[in-house]
């Protein structure tokens, strides 16, 4: 940008993004201040803003930068990175992948998994027990008959008067 370009602001944002943006010089304050002679009320926002960023600027250091600094930063871009095993690429990908955590996960899955089909079985066992029982007790067979799968087919055929009068009931 030439120094006319940026005296001469054209907007009420140019000069402002211009006295934003960094430590203005006195010859560049002088040809803003001269820039605003017909707008007093600019004029007048800029002696705000002047004033402000001097009342800042007392108050804030400049940060500290070393004289060698684009040297240093130029020699650790240049600067290659240093030479890995191809068994330390493994390892840093495993570990940044995420394996030992899936697998732990897995484990858990597996184990929970197992324990809940253990607990369904014993669950199925029980009920198992409890219809023995019933049918039993409702057809008076004995537990170790209903073994005999001819006799517990036989014993599903069998429709009891009882059971005939409900079946006509509950479809009216």
């Amino acid at each position: 940008m030439q120094e006319s370009d940026t005296m001469n602001p054209e907007s009420h944002d140019d000069w402002l993004d211009v006295v934003a943006a960094r430590r203005l010089a006195q010859r560049e304050r002088e040809l803003l201040r001269d820039s605003m002679a017909g707008r007093p009320a600019e004029q007048r926002r800029l002696e705000r803003e002047l004033a402000l960023n001097d009342l800042l600027d007392a108050h804030r250091p400049a940060p500290p930068v070393s004289s060698n600094f684009a040297a240093l930063v130029m020699a650790e871009v240049s600067r290659s990175a240093p030479k890995r095993s191809p068994m330390s690429s493994v390892l840093e990908w495993l570990r940044s992948s995420g394996l030992p955590r899936m697998a732990a996960f897995a484990a858990l899955a597996l184990a929970l998994g197992a324990g809940w089909w253990r607990m369904d079985s014993r669950r199925q066992d029980r009920m198992m027990r409890g219809a023995v029982e019933v049918a039993r007790v409702s057809s008076g067979v004995d537990g170790g008959a209903l073994a005999d799968f001819e006799l517990v087919r036989h014993l599903d055929q069998q429709s009891k008067p009882d059971d005939d009068a409900l079946i006509v009931a509950l479809a009216q």
